[in-house]
């Protein structure tokens, strides 16, 4: 009767063509890819974007379920660009690793490998707000680096445990809570320590 209505809703399905690699374009691409689809119709447009994002930044407490009771030494692993994929122009970039204040870490136990093998990344560790302690890798451009290390939790009874690490506007963090002591111990006591200077 020649009447529209309100509005008119169609639904439609899109394939990727055969052979497009939407992980491997994000790879290439910096670190993510975008795929854009837009309408248009008698001066009125919409678009909408998917955004595929390549996780380049992986944290890990390695053996969590060990912890607990006399069990203090919590190993954490950070996996950083897996791909070695190109991130930041070739420059390289910092990383921001905050421990809980119930973490000590173990200074001798840090490991460092990169591919390609050799490749120089340096670090420093310092104090952060409210007893944390904060560790800041230089980590290289299209390197994957992996990084292992120690650390002590502090403490009896209950402990959340936090991990938090930073880079390249990306972070990941790994949370963790477990009981600690000895049957028969006080507050005040540790079943076993190992000095951390």
């Amino acid at each position: 009767d020649g009447n529209y209505y309100p509005y008119y809703k169609i639904i439609y399905y899109l394939n990727l063509k055969d052979g497009v690699d939407l992980e491997a374009l994000a790879i290439a691409n910096g670190g993510e890819y975008k795929l854009v689809n837009t309408a248009a119709w008698e001066g009125h447009e919409s678009s909408y974007t998917y955004t595929k994002e390549y996780d380049y930044l992986d944290k890990q407490l390695l053996n969590a379920r060990e912890l607990g009771g006399t069990n203090r030494t919590a190993r954490y692993q950070i996996t950083f660009n897996s791909a070695k994929a190109i991130l930041n122009d070739g420059e390289p970039m910092t990383m921001k690793d905050t421990l809980s204040a119930n973490l000590s870490i173990d200074y001798s136990s840090v490991s460092i490998t990169t591919d390609p093998e050799g490749t120089p990344v340096s670090y420093a560790l310092r104090g952060g707000d409210d007893g944390t302690t904060i560790a800041e890798y230089t980590i290289p451009d299209a390197t994957k680096v992996t990084i292992t290390y120690d650390a002590q939790i502090i403490g009896n009874g209950n402990q959340t445990i936090t991990n938090k690490v930073e880079v390249n506007g990306r972070e990941d963090t790994v949370t963790d809570s477990k009981s600690y002591g000895a049957v028969g111990e006080g507050e005040g006591a540790v079943a076993s320590f190992k000095v951390v200077k």
